[in-house]
């Protein structure tokens, strides 16, 4: 098997963290659903890098439980670069 490029490694990692992150989207929105604020709170500082607190808990759960999941649930997958919007 050839080395992969520099460039295509990158790729690969960038891939992997949008993937993780979109993971970890997909559980915050269901917990916003349920209600839970501590796991927002903590999707918000940890993954996002925003501060806690209230100023900022309603915009992400508004954006949590907005429609871009919604082809995870009608065809398996979250279309690329979702995590960016």
């Amino acid at each position: 098997m050839r080395p992969r490029s520099p460039e295509a490694r990158e790729e690969a990692r960038e891939e992997a963290r949008e993937a993780r992150l979109a993971a970890r989207a997909v559980e915050a929105r269901n917990e916003a659903a349920l209600g839970n604020t501590q796991l927002i709170e903590q999707f918000m500082a940890v993954d996002l890098g925003l501060w806690r607190g209230a100023r900022w808990q309603e915009p992400v759960t508004t954006a949590l439980l907005g429609d871009w999941a919604g082809t995870l649930y009608t065809h398996g997958t979250i279309r690329r670069g979702v995590s960016s919007c």
